[in-house]
């Protein structure tokens, strides 16, 4: 769903679609950058604040994406809801081992 939305945003006909596509971009790079730090880096605390920005980054992906496709907007939902669900667990891993 991620992919599609990305396509979608990328080929849409949308004038003014770059703010959008370039935060879909960003967001992908603090995907990997969670993973690592959170995974390989095991810094829990640092982990935290790159979900947060994470989350962050998706929901402006969708907001500013709205108005140029809609889908791709929508199809960004469950990954919202998905990184949500990993920063309550990343914050709640913090809080119980610091």
């Amino acid at each position: 769903m991620m992919a599609l939305a990305g396509a979608r945003l990328a080929l849409s006909p949308a004038r003014d679609k770059e703010p959008a596509l370039s935060l879909y971009i960003a967001q992908l790079g603090l995907n990997a950058a969670w993973s690592w730090v959170f995974l390989y880096g095991q810094a829990i605390g640092a982990a935290a604040v790159v979900v947060c920005v994470l989350w962050l980054a998706i929901a402006a992906t969708i907001w500013l994406a709205w108005t140029k496709d809609r889908m791709a907007s929508l199809l960004l939902i469950p990954y919202l809801a998905w990184v949500s669900f990993a920063a309550v667990l990343n914050i709640a891993i913090w809080r119980l081992n610091g």
